[in-house]
């Protein structure tokens, strides 16, 4: 049981006030406390499945009238999800140092103990980790953030990936009422949004990207006065051009206008102006801008960090800065390597951009006083977004956040298998560099051609019938590859199906249907930009392409 588990386990601490006769009161002794020690803490009270509600106290240490009726309901809940004895009930109290204070019995034990006065020597102290430590499935312990979160941003197509799955990533982060909004003009810059401001213009030009159910509509017709009058915004997101953004000369009479204007019809008086740091271009980008900094993606960082040093935190009216760029050259020093961008330059669709849209979440959660969301497993797509990821992911978007400018190098150099290992062995595929596998070309579908068109951009394997790729096999690809697994009905006889397609999913598993109506397979390994795969030995195309085989 819960309740033996906290009460064996737990530190005994002695003289913490408990609950008064009137059960959602302190005690006077309590309410002393909280007009001291605790006045400048955030104490939360825990209620079911891992919710929290934050009560807010009058000057006197009691509850508000709002939270009585708060804690009535905790009452009747349990509080960590995977408890399945469902008829325990209990109630924690957690301060901003992690710590929580509780005790582990039943609802009328604890009425019980209060009316007779004896709760207050009985409380349960036990850290978070200390509950991890001990096996507690849980969903984490959170505090339960405003349920309201609106975001506007003023930018381009980087504020575009941001957005992708900010939507999602604040739902799993607790919020309910979400409003988001992107004000697009691509490669728009200070410059021209603040010449659009001073001109009301932009209708018809800027295109108006709206999410409030987790689906993005898009639309026209709304300049930036109009947007900004549109909602009771939280947070209103400025950002230069990602070609201008580490030339600080690029941060002038623009940015003061624009900060001004958006302030000045902001209808939400304590709205939040907030800079969104962009990040650097990918080592071999082929941006135009890129030469700004000699084609240097450690120049193109430093800017940005120098010129958000400069202009933007000594700007009075910004509240503060989201350090995207960091969390991306973060995650660019762990096994991922230089491979999070589509192009070059903007997020790749899934891992980029849910990498961009985190470290929004976990900055605001820290401004608004709530723990950093690193209990969030939700990803856009598990082939793209794998599980395994996560630790490397948050572990990045955490350091940005806690030290946004500077790079903090990855833990995470080796990428974790997202399997039980124990259970597989891998195959040796034994790759062939360079050359690649066409079931349908007449002269050469039985062999590895190596001397075709671009056949220095991919790695070959032998090919494999379906004893030797067994259904329940599982093929990982690193991310940045991708890989076609050709197919044959006949080794002597040239395909007369079509190929099979490209595969860029980080996951995939070996079904009947996967086999199709092929006999064999052989794999050509490839990057996902389709440059050379020159330089990359047999060992290292091993690493890069896994196929793991049932025991």
């Amino acid at each position: 049981m819960i309740s033996n588990f906290v009460i064996q386990n737990a530190k005994k601490i002695k003289n913490i006030p408990f609950i008064s006769e009137n059960e959602l009161d302190f005690t006077e002794e309590r309410k002393k406390q909280l007009n001291s020690e605790y006045a400048s803490q955030t104490i939360f009270l825990a209620t079911n499945k891992g919710e929290l509600s934050k009560p807010t106290f009058e000057k006197d240490g009691s509850f508000s009238e709002e939270n009585k009726e708060k804690s009535k309901e905790a009452f009747s809940k349990t509080i960590l999800n995977g408890i399945e004895n469902k008829k325990e009930k209990f109630i924690y109290i957690e301060n901003n140092k992690g710590k929580l204070i509780g005790k582990g019995l039943s609802e009328n034990e604890i009425r019980e103990k209060s009316r007779r006065k004896e709760g207050r020597k009985s409380l349960a102290f036990l850290t978070i980790s200390r509950l991890v430590e001990k096996g507690i499935k849980k969903q984490v312990l959170r505090a339960e953030p405003s349920k309201t979160l609106k975001i506007l941003s003023i930018g381009n197509s980087f504020s575009q990936d941001a957005h992708r799955w900010l939507y999602q990533i604040a739902q799993a982060a607790g919020y309910e009422d979400i409003t988001i909004a992107n004000l697009y003009w691509g490669g728009c810059s200070l410059w021209q949004h603040a010449k659009n401001a001073r001109e009301d213009f932009g209708k018809n030009n800027y295109e108006y990207q709206l999410n409030t159910d987790g689906e993005i509509k898009y639309g026209q017709g709304q300049n930036i006065r109009t947007s900004v009058e549109s909602a009771d915004w939280d947070f209103i997101t400025l950002q230069q051009a990602s070609g201008d953004s580490g030339i600080e000369e690029t941060y002038n009479d623009d940015l003061t206008y624009l900060v001004e204007y958006v302030k000045h019809h902001a209808t939400n008086s304590n709205v939040k102006i907030v800079w969104h740091m962009t990040w650097a271009y990918q080592s071999d980008s082929s941006h135009p801008d890129f030469g700004k900094y000699n084609n240097d993606q450690w120049n193109m960082f430093n800017g940005i960090v120098s010129a958000i040093k400069k202009k933007i935190d000594k700007n009075s009216n910004i509240a503060f800065t989201i350090p995207a760029g960091t969390a991306v050259q973060n995650f660019r020093s762990s096994f991922i390597g230089d491979h999070i961008t589509r192009d070059g330059y903007h997020m790749s669709y899934e891992l980029g951009r849910y990498l961009v849209g985190l470290t929004w979440i976990y900055k605001i959660c820290e401004v608004m006083g709530n723990p950093y969301p690193d209990w969030i497993t939700y990803t856009p797509d598990n082939s793209k977004v794998p599980q395994n990821y996560l630790p490397a992911i948050h572990e990045a978007v955490l350091n940005a956040v806690k030290d946004p400018y500077h790079v903090t190098e990855s833990s995470y150099k080796t990428e974790p298998s997202s399997l039980d290992t124990d259970k597989y062995h891998l195959l040796d595929w034994q790759p062939y560099c360079y050359g690649y596998w066409n079931s349908k070309d007449s002269n050469g579908f039985s062999r590895i051609i190596s001397d075709g068109v671009n056949y220095k951009s991919y790695i070959a394997s032998s090919r494999f019938d379906r004893e030797k790729l067994p259904i329940g096999s599982v093929i990982e690809v690193a991310n940045g590859y991708q890989y076609r697994p050709d197919g044959w009905t006949d080794l002597n006889q040239m395909n007369l199906n079509s190929r099979p397609d490209i595969v860029n999913a980080h996951v995939v598993t070996v079904t009947e249907s996967w086999w199709g109506n092929y006999n064999f397979r052989g794999f050509n390994l490839l990057k996902s930009d389709l440059s050379s795969m020159e330089g990359i030995s047999a060992d290292e195309a091993k690493n890069l392409l896994k196929i793991y085989i049932p025991n």
